[in-house]
């Protein structure tokens, strides 16, 4: 599969040990899929026709890609998409040096993520305050140069002034799911 070398979702899996297959990146046909639990970014890929992992994805098998994998494609020349290969149980990166760097797939159910991805409606948008740190990493996955992303906001989704369901944010690579930052006030 390929995606554009600045997208760098290997900053959004989970760090935790807890959370092992959260410390991973899902790939389904097309996308690859990563979360922490408080935010989520789906990122399209161009899928090869020799990718071996294409026809288990089909089949609904989960393939669980080590987070540091998908940093390791987006080394290199720049002017390249990564590039990254599942083979024989394995993720492969083709190295700079010609030679293919390999780590086993990890195992595990990852998160129901679709369960959290809004709809979209066409509705009236309003101002929204983000957690600026997650943002800024959701729009690093993307691989937005620029830093433009746009966050679309249900109104009827709001309670007290404050929304309480996830926003989805997109740009032309993909798009993302952040939770809402919880209220708080500070005396």
């Amino acid at each position: 599969m390929r995606f554009p070398k600045a997208c760098k979702l290997h900053l959004i899996p989970a760090r935790e040990q807890g959370r092992f297959s959260m410390n991973n990146v899902l790939h389904i046909p097309g996308k690859l899929v990563a979360t922490d639990g408080r935010k989520l970014v789906v990122l399209n890929v161009e899928e090869d026709e020799q990718d071996e992992d294409k026809v288990r994805a089909l089949n609904g098998d989960p393939i669980l890609i080590p987070a540091a994998m998908v940093k390791e494609a987006t080394k290199g020349a720049a002017k390249n998409p990564a590039h990254l290969v599942v083979s024989d149980g394995r993720a492969c990166v083709p190295s700079t040096t010609g030679t293919m760097l390999q780590a086993p797939l990890a195992s595990g159910e990852f998160p129901k993520w679709e369960a959290v991805v809004p709809e979209v409606h066409d509705t009236d948008k309003i101002l929204v305050g983000l957690n600026a740190k997650y943002l800024h990493e959701i729009a690093r996955a993307l691989g937005a140069a620029d830093c433009n992303i746009f966050l679309e906001v249900d109104t009827r989704d709001l309670d007290k002034g404050h929304a309480t369901k996830p926003y989805q944010v997109r740009n032309g690579n993909g798009f993302a799911v952040l939770m809402p930052v919880s209220k708080t006030v500070k005396l």
